[in-house]
């Protein structure tokens, strides 16, 4: 072989194996939420169409991301997500152009592997971002059996299929309710509710209160 075969060789090599190594990692993660288990806001009612969920996994623990409940923004920046869709997404027909209200179906490719068997967490707005969010819920499912809520640990072809039943109730930040109409379904489901943020005014408003309580105390 010549000098010119052997550069072309080598170079032939060296891009098969920069194409392998830039798709070493894509995995696949398909999650629903579209027959008995949906998503519903704090009065019961399911999330409107549009609403946005993202899975990803978090850099704080479970009873860290419960004492942010009243912060999305603060609960986005300790969230690291791989994906995200909305409300009514895969759920389209001739007589719900956007979808269905609670319900998704979302198929989400090439994870990284920084996510490599991690525990996926979803979270869910009541609008298209955290920084219009006046609910949200976290939320967790079981992470001990093959194919649950733990990313692809396969760096070549993973894939894992997650559902609403497989998750854990109460979540980690929202609440449950177990019966609530769905046209999707053609009758009840269960649904996992969003939390209330409170409004900055009411906030305010309990903080004031408690420091006047303890002025009055310290008075008497």
């Amino acid at each position: 072989m010549n000098g010119k075969m052997i550069f072309k060789f080598a170079a032939v090599t060296a891009a098969i194996v920069c194409v392998a190594s830039a798709s070493v990692y894509a995995s696949t993660v398909a999650v629903g939420s579209d027959d008995t288990n949906m998503l519903a806001l704090a009065n019961g009612t399911l999330v409107p169409v549009g609403g946005q969920v993202q899975l990803g996994t978090f850099s704080i623990l479970d009873a860290q991301i419960l004492a942010l409940e009243n912060n999305p923004l603060t609960l986005q920046a300790d969230f690291t997500a791989f994906g995200s869709g909305v409300i009514g997404q895969g759920t389209v027909d001739g007589t719900h152009p956007l979808g269905y209200a609670g319900a998704f179906t979302i198929t989400m490719n090439n994870v990284g592997p920084a996510f490599a068997a991690s525990p996926i967490y979803m979270m869910v707005f009541d609008t298209a971002s955290a920084a219009t969010a006046t609910q949200v819920a976290v939320i967790k499912g079981i992470q001990t059996t093959a194919g649950a809520w733990i990313f692809p640990a396969n760096p070549v072809s993973g894939a894992t299929v997650i559902d609403m039943d497989d998750a854990i109730y109460p979540p980690v930040v929202g609440g449950f309710i177990s019966s609530t109409p769905s046209e999707f379904a053609g009758g009840n489901v269960s649904a996992i509710e969003l939390h209330l943020v409170p409004e900055p005014s009411s906030v305010v408003l309990v903080v004031t209160g408690l420091l006047g309580l303890l002025g009055l105390r310290r008075r008497s």
